[in-house]
């Protein structure tokens, strides 16, 4: 009888549905996906995600610093794309409420949104960084 690698996502990992700090990641498609992608390539997505998300994560710092709107809109668009391959509701919601707060040039709407997003960004990087590495199938 074929026997099957444990799932990417263990005990020690943070559960669906949340990271025990308020964020609602569902990880479970991410981890179909990787599953699927096969070790060596899962393993290059995680390093590209965590990359990316870092990078957003500072660019957003330093755009509400200079109330930057064009870099605003940017990276809110970017997290928004990031964040619906993993499940990650409120961060969602709080990239596309950015995202409409920076085309009405609602600086009040965009600040309102600075601290749940980079609250609920951090906890991704978070999770991205501690989720396990990919291993191959056992036949």
């Amino acid at each position: 009888m074929p026997r099957k690698s444990p799932p990417l996502l263990s005990p020690s990992s943070p559960p669906v549905g949340g990271d025990g700090r308020g964020n609602d990641f569902d990880l479970a498609g991410f981890q179909h996906l990787l599953e699927k992608a096969g070790p060596a390539t899962a393993t290059d997505l995680l390093a590209r995600l965590q990359s990316d998300l870092t990078a957003v994560s500072q660019a957003l710092d330093a755009a509400f610093a200079t109330r930057d709107w064009a870099s605003l809109g940017r990276q809110s668009h970017i997290l928004i794309g990031l964040t619906g391959i993993l499940g990650a509701g409120r961060l969602l919601e709080c990239a596309q409420t950015l995202n409409a707060a920076t085309h009405a040039k609602d600086w009040p709407g965009a600040d309102a949104t600075q601290t749940p997003l980079m609250a609920q960004l951090a906890g991704l990087i978070h999770v991205v960084s501690h989720f396990p590495q990919p291993t191959a199938r056992t036949p």
